[in-house]
Protein backbone atom coordinates (compact mmCIF):
# COMPACT_ATOMS: atom_id res chain seq x y z
CA UNK A 1 0.00 0.00 0.00
CA UNK A 2 1.40 2.80 -1.20
CA UNK A 3 0.92 6.10 0.85
CA UNK A 4 1.76 9.91 0.70
CA UNK A 5 1.58 12.59 2.18
CA UNK A 6 1.96 14.93 -1.00
CA UNK A 7 -0.73 17.66 -2.32
CA UNK A 8 -0.55 14.73 -5.70
CA UNK A 9 -2.34 11.75 -3.53
CA UNK A 10 -5.06 10.34 -4.18
CA UNK A 11 -8.04 10.90 -1.25
CA UNK A 12 -11.20 8.98 -1.00
CA UNK A 13 -13.15 12.25 -2.37
CA UNK A 14 -10.49 12.08 -5.45
CA UNK A 15 -11.26 8.57 -6.39
CA UNK A 16 -15.14 8.55 -6.15
CA UNK A 17 -15.11 12.13 -8.49
CA UNK A 18 -13.11 10.00 -10.83
CA UNK A 19 -14.77 6.92 -10.55
CA UNK A 20 -18.21 8.75 -10.90
CA UNK A 21 -18.96 7.58 -7.15
CA UNK A 22 -19.73 8.81 -3.71
CA UNK A 23 -17.31 8.97 -1.28
CA UNK A 24 -19.34 6.11 0.80
CA UNK A 25 -19.51 3.51 -2.20
CA UNK A 26 -15.02 4.03 -1.79
CA UNK A 27 -14.93 1.42 0.97
CA UNK A 28 -11.21 -0.40 1.67
CA UNK A 29 -12.62 -3.85 0.34
CA UNK A 30 -13.68 -1.73 -3.62
CA UNK A 31 -9.83 -0.03 -3.05
CA UNK A 32 -8.01 -3.41 -2.60
CA UNK A 33 -9.71 -4.65 -5.88
CA UNK A 34 -9.72 -1.42 -7.31
CA UNK A 35 -5.66 -0.95 -7.96
CA UNK A 36 -6.06 2.45 -6.32
CA UNK A 37 -2.69 2.77 -3.76
CA UNK A 38 -1.29 -0.51 -5.23
CA UNK A 39 1.85 1.43 -7.10
CA UNK A 40 3.43 4.99 -6.75
CA UNK A 41 1.26 6.86 -8.97
CA UNK A 42 -1.92 5.82 -7.49
CA UNK A 43 -0.21 6.51 -4.02
CA UNK A 44 -2.90 7.14 -1.73
CA UNK A 45 -3.47 9.86 1.03
CA UNK A 46 -3.01 8.86 5.04
CA UNK A 47 -6.96 8.40 5.54
CA UNK A 48 -7.65 6.69 2.14
CA UNK A 49 -4.08 4.56 2.70
CA UNK A 50 -4.72 3.49 6.18
CA UNK A 51 -8.31 2.46 4.80
CA UNK A 52 -6.90 0.20 2.38
CA UNK A 53 -4.18 -1.53 4.59
CA UNK A 54 -6.69 -1.67 7.50
CA UNK A 55 -8.79 -3.64 5.25
CA UNK A 56 -6.12 -6.07 3.49
CA UNK A 57 -4.00 -6.34 6.81
CA UNK A 58 -7.20 -6.99 9.14
CA UNK A 59 -6.35 -7.70 12.97
CA UNK A 60 -5.47 -11.16 14.11
CA UNK A 61 -4.09 -11.84 10.04
CA UNK A 62 -0.85 -13.42 8.80
CA UNK A 63 -0.17 -11.81 5.58
CA UNK A 64 3.31 -10.58 4.00
CA UNK A 65 1.49 -7.33 2.98
CA UNK A 66 3.88 -3.75 2.54
CA UNK A 67 2.77 -0.39 3.81
CA UNK A 68 5.33 2.27 2.14
CA UNK A 69 5.06 5.71 2.88
CA UNK A 70 6.82 8.11 0.54
CA UNK A 71 10.21 9.96 1.86
CA UNK A 72 10.11 13.53 2.36
CA UNK A 73 6.92 13.84 4.22
CA UNK A 74 5.68 13.65 7.82
CA UNK A 75 2.65 11.22 9.02
CA UNK A 76 0.73 12.33 11.97
CA UNK A 77 -3.00 11.19 10.51
CA UNK A 78 -1.83 7.50 10.26
CA UNK A 79 -3.83 6.33 13.37
CA UNK A 80 -3.14 2.54 14.44
CA UNK A 81 -0.75 1.20 12.39
CA UNK A 82 -0.88 -2.23 12.99
CA UNK A 83 -4.75 -3.92 14.00
CA UNK A 84 -3.94 -6.37 16.86
CA UNK A 85 -2.92 -9.87 16.43
CA UNK A 86 -1.44 -8.89 12.78
CA UNK A 87 1.17 -11.06 11.56
CA UNK A 88 3.31 -11.53 8.93
CA UNK A 89 3.19 -15.25 6.99
CA UNK A 90 6.41 -16.53 8.40
CA UNK A 91 10.48 -14.96 8.47
CA UNK A 92 10.65 -15.07 5.19
CA UNK A 93 7.47 -13.50 4.23
CA UNK A 94 6.90 -10.87 7.21
CA UNK A 95 4.88 -7.63 7.12
CA UNK A 96 7.09 -4.84 6.06
CA UNK A 97 6.43 -1.13 7.05
CA UNK A 98 8.77 1.00 4.84
CA UNK A 99 9.43 3.89 2.39
CA UNK A 100 9.36 4.56 -0.91
CA UNK A 101 10.57 7.48 -2.92
CA UNK A 102 13.53 10.38 -3.20
CA UNK A 103 14.44 12.43 0.35
CA UNK A 104 14.34 12.30 4.14
CA UNK A 105 12.53 8.80 5.71
CA UNK A 106 9.13 9.73 6.53
CA UNK A 107 8.03 10.92 9.44
CA UNK A 108 5.49 9.19 11.72
CA UNK A 109 4.64 11.90 14.63
CA UNK A 110 1.88 9.19 16.23
CA UNK A 111 3.11 6.19 18.14
CA UNK A 112 4.04 3.42 16.27
CA UNK A 113 2.57 0.20 19.23
CA UNK A 114 1.54 -3.00 19.36
CA UNK A 115 0.77 -4.33 23.19
CA UNK A 116 -2.85 -5.49 23.24
CA UNK A 117 -2.18 -9.07 21.30
CA UNK A 118 1.51 -10.26 19.74
CA UNK A 119 3.06 -9.93 16.51
CA UNK A 120 5.15 -11.92 14.73
CA UNK A 121 7.29 -11.70 11.24
CA UNK A 122 7.40 -8.27 10.82
CA UNK A 123 9.96 -5.82 9.55
CA UNK A 124 10.55 -1.88 10.24
CA UNK A 125 12.73 0.16 7.36
CA UNK A 126 13.59 3.52 6.51
CA UNK A 127 11.13 5.08 8.92
CA UNK A 128 12.10 8.15 11.28
CA UNK A 129 9.59 8.06 14.43
CA UNK A 130 9.15 11.22 16.82
CA UNK A 131 6.04 9.52 18.08
CA UNK A 132 7.82 6.88 20.06
CA UNK A 133 7.42 2.79 19.46
CA UNK A 134 6.07 0.57 22.18
CA UNK A 135 5.68 -3.20 21.49
CA UNK A 136 5.24 -5.65 23.84
CA UNK A 137 4.59 -10.09 23.07
CA UNK A 138 6.66 -9.60 19.59
CA UNK A 139 8.90 -12.15 18.24
CA UNK A 140 10.92 -11.80 14.93
CA UNK A 141 10.68 -8.55 14.38
CA UNK A 142 13.55 -6.38 13.01
CA UNK A 143 13.90 -2.52 12.84
CA UNK A 144 16.58 -1.33 10.36
CA UNK A 145 17.68 1.80 9.92
CA UNK A 146 15.16 3.41 12.05
CA UNK A 147 15.66 6.86 13.69
CA UNK A 148 13.88 7.60 17.00
CA UNK A 149 13.91 11.12 18.33
CA UNK A 150 11.48 12.97 20.72
CA UNK A 151 10.15 10.04 22.12
CA UNK A 152 11.13 6.54 24.03
CA UNK A 153 11.63 3.18 22.29
CA UNK A 154 10.05 0.19 24.30
CA UNK A 155 10.78 -3.47 23.64
CA UNK A 156 9.32 -5.65 26.08
CA UNK A 157 8.44 -9.14 26.81
CA UNK A 158 9.46 -10.15 23.69
CA UNK A 159 12.48 -12.25 21.35
CA UNK A 160 14.44 -12.68 18.31
CA UNK A 161 14.18 -8.76 17.95
CA UNK A 162 17.18 -7.14 15.90
CA UNK A 163 17.59 -3.10 15.97
CA UNK A 164 20.51 -2.53 13.42
CA UNK A 165 21.57 0.45 11.94
CA UNK A 166 19.55 2.92 13.88
CA UNK A 167 19.29 6.35 15.88
CA UNK A 168 17.26 6.09 19.03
Amino acid sequence: VYVSASQNALSLSDIAQMEGMTVSQVTGDWLASSGYGQSEDLALDENAGMLLWNTVTPAFSNTSNWLLLERGYDYDELGRILERGAHGEGENSPLYFGAWGEGEAPEVTTLFFQYQESTTNLVVQDIHFTGGILFLDAKNVIFDNIKVTQADMALQWSESLTVRNSAI
